[in-house]
């Protein structure tokens, strides 16, 4: 009985991240509460030609336009500050490109920041106010997370996990009003393992503390 408990429990999880991964991949919407009126903005995928398009909608208007450059969107991210961060393949320099636009300035505001990291990045999420971006950064043995201040990228990894493949869960971070970033790591070995960390600006440090357990979801 209690093997079937844990098999059920550990089915349930993986539905419950599957759902998580669609919801942020599809759709990411800005109340109108934490923005201003102008800049409540609505920004979701569609699939065309086997390739996912970012699109925003204007609810005032009721009508969607594309964003520059994001023909094939990997992953995006939607600040509360109306910051736009995507990743989108580029045919001309045959590469994954991370792109940040300012949604309240228009397309002119698109910025480039490829250059500008040094690692293989994708967003995950911003901080509320918008100074600060999490990265799920691929390397050849894993994944790292950095956070972004506009001008660089740090590297927050946790140093205390070791294993072949260290993997972030991108749906999985956490952002608090002053700063601090909570993440999900999952066991580097493939056991159905994981842990929560936090990252306070300075220091990243376990904080649920129990190895042999499924630890995730941090929220504020």
């Amino acid at each position: 009985r209690q093997d079937l408990l844990a098999q059920d429990a550990a089915v349930l999880k993986k539905l419950i991240l599957i759902l998580l991964a669609a919801l942020m991949t599809a759709i990411a919407f800005v109340p109108s509460a934490a923005r201003s009126e102008s800049s409540d903005l609505l920004a979701f995928t569609v699939v065309r030609d086997g390739k996912s398009v970012l699109a925003l909608y204007d609810p005032r208007s009721g009508i969607s336009v594309p964003v520059p450059y994001a023909l094939d969107v990997f992953r995006f991210s939607f600040g509360m500050d109306g910051h736009l961060a995507f990743t989108s393949w580029l045919e001309t320099n045959k590469q994954e490109n991370m792109y940040v636009l300012d949604t309240k300035d228009g397309p002119n505001s698109l910025m480039n920041i490829t250059q500008h990291l040094e690692c293989d990045c994708s967003p995950a999420s911003w901080s509320p106010d918008g100074k600060y971006m999490a990265l799920a950064g691929y390397t050849t043995s894993g994944e790292d997370i950095y956070v972004w201040d506009g001008k660089t990228a740090t590297n927050v990894s946790p140093t205390d996990v070791v294993g072949e493949h260290v993997h972030y869960n991108p749906i999985m971070t956490a952002w608090s009003f002053d700063g601090r970033l909570a993440f999900t790591v999952d066991d580097p070995n493939g056991n159905d393992f994981s842990e929560v960390y936090l990252w306070d600006g300075k220091t990243t440090r376990n904080v649920s503390r129990n190895a042999k357990g499924e630890d995730w979801g941090p929220t504020w």
